[in-house]
């Protein structure tokens, strides 16, 4: 009696685990969270300005870490003035939009056995994005830190 052909279709992958999904799920849940509470709360600047602390990095260094000024682009966004967005910290758009990007693509992974997650590539678009705003971010004057 011949074996059945073993088809790579028929394999478990790595990622399909229960407990996998449900943490990946849920960061992209809390992630899709804080961004919504984030658009929500730029509306409320007083109560905004209360909820945050402040930054440890820039307490120990007294410079911006890469993602100083996000709550006050997230304010001037909602607000519709880009230009101060653009001053507080120059990569916020793209941040935002790949963090949302990401969300979604641990949503995906979720739910297919796509690696969407953990690909190279993704690391790296990542790692160039956070350097460019940190570089953006040291070149803006320190008012808007």
């Amino acid at each position: 009696m011949a074996l059945a052909p073993h088809h790579a279709s028929q394999t478990t992958p790595i990622g399909s685990s229960f407990l996998r999904r449900v943490v990946l799920g849920s960061a992209a849940a809390a992630t899709l969270c804080l961004c919504s509470w984030q658009a929500v709360a730029s509306i409320y600047p007083d109560t905004l300005a209360s909820l945050l602390p402040t930054c440890l990095f820039r307490s120990a260094t007294s410079l911006p870490c890469p993602f100083c000024g996000g709550s006050r682009a997230a304010q001037s966004i909602v607000l519709g003035d880009f230009l101060a967005s653009l001053r507080y910290n120059p990569l916020f758009i793209m941040f935002a939009t790949l963090t949302i990007a990401t969300a979604f693509a641990v949503l995906w992974k979720c739910f297919t056995t796509a690696d969407v997650l953990l690909s190279r590539r993704w690391t790296i678009v990542w790692i160039v994005t956070i350097t460019a705003s940190w570089i953006a971010k040291l070149c803006t004057p320190s008012q808007y830190w």
